[in-house]
């Protein structure tokens, strides 16, 4: 990494090498805006505040976002368990801007408003997360008032549909110049 450096060698299960590449892939730089519309546990965004960019974040899984990796340890988070801590700890607080509750497939950045410079982020592949403030637990018949902006529970989340969405958030909030980086998943054929 540039001038600030991980302290660890895997950020929230993903290891340094694969976050530095895709900081520059997106030639991050000092005082630039990047966004991660899947945010998730925060580690994109951590490794690009590391080239000196300051950093948003959006998610549509309330409960998740912005918060550690509880793989190997306990499954509640404490207070100081998100995004803003994470990056405290690197030293890096001062280039955190914000995580909101957003879902890319209905961003809150709907009219062409350049403000991004690099969105940077790993999509998820297949199923969307849980609806905003559900519970798996809870299914209940949605009123047909309801449907057109209902978000469900779970629901098939085509790769075809997430690079839509994707290559649609980019051309609205891109700068001239701006990068769109992104993880894509592959099949080898054996």
């Amino acid at each position: 990494m540039s001038k600030t450096t991980l302290h660890r060698k895997y950020v929230d299960g993903y290891h340094v090498v694969l976050l530095d590449g895709k900081s520059n892939q997106a030639k991050v730089k000092p005082g630039q805006l990047v966004l991660d519309p899947f945010v998730g546990t925060g580690s994109v965004l951590i490794a690009c505040a590391c080239y000196g960019a300051h950093v948003v974040g959006a998610d549509i899984d309330i409960h998740g976002w912005g918060k550690t990796s509880r793989a190997a340890g306990p499954k509640t988070r404490g207070p100081n368990d998100n995004l803003y801590m994470s990056m405290k700890q690197h030293g890096l607080e001062a280039r955190y801007v914000d995580v909101l509750t957003a879902d890319a497939a209905r961003p809150a950045w709907t009219q062409r408003s350049p403000l991004f410079d690099a969105i940077v982020t790993d999509p998820p592949y297949g199923v969307r997360e849980e609806k905003i403030g559900s519970k798996k637990s809870q299914i209940n018949t949605v009123a047909e008032e309801y449907k057109a902006d209902h978000i469900p529970a779970v629901a098939p989340y085509r790769l075809s549909e997430v690079l839509s969405d994707l290559l649609q958030l980019a051309n609205n909030t891109l700068t001239a110049g701006g990068r769109l980086v992104y993880w894509l998943p592959v099949s080898r054929a054996e």
